[in-house]
């Protein structure tokens, strides 16, 4: 297609969502050098925060209690006592040390668009189509992000394929 191919984006929602949190950081109380914790971290850290309170199978409990952090961050599940102090404990390990994981990538671009209507107008100009290939692969903030940012031009077009989705064992 030419010189138009150069105007398309082509990216994850966390690559197009650290785009939108390193230009408007300050939107959102974050340090402009803030780094992006890898899951591996993310283990260390949540194994580290466990281990004064489990003696068993820590690393399998780490695992769930991981997950469970997704789930309440994404999906707006609860939580269990336990889990919200050690999430609190980790959240602020993560903000202390300028850091963010992956769910709070697409939980704060989320919030970005919410609350400020400049930045959605801008990108809503900037992308007048969106198109979503793994449609079924979309969390509930992921879809809010694409809600909000076709909102204005209302065209937005997904593929989906449910014999491929990556979260069917989440079920």
């Amino acid at each position: 297609i030419g010189a138009q191919g150069q105007d398309i984006y082509i990216g994850t929602f966390h690559a197009f969502a650290l785009i939108l949190l390193r230009r408007y950081h300050e939107r959102l109380d974050l340090n402009p050098f803030f780094t992006v914790c890898d899951q591996s971290y993310q283990n260390q850290l949540v194994k580290k925060l466990c281990a004064p309170y489990i003696s068993e199978n820590l690393d399998l409990k780490v695992k769930g209690i991981i997950l469970s952090f997704s789930n309440y961050t994404i999906r707006g599940a609860s939580i269990s006592a336990f889990a919200e102090e050690r999430y609190k404990e980790y959240v602020n390990h993560l903000h202390l040390h300028n850091l963010i994981d992956f769910d709070q990538i697409i939980q704060f671009c989320s919030k970005l668009l919410k609350e400020n209507p400049d930045v959605c107008d801008e990108y809503g100009y900037l992308y007048p189509a969106i198109l979503v290939d793994e449609f079924q692969d979309t969390d509930p903030l992921q879809y809010e992000i694409l809600r909000i940012l076709s909102q204005k031009n209302k065209n937005l077009f997904v593929v989906a394929d449910d014999d491929q989705s990556i979260y069917s064992w989440r079920g």
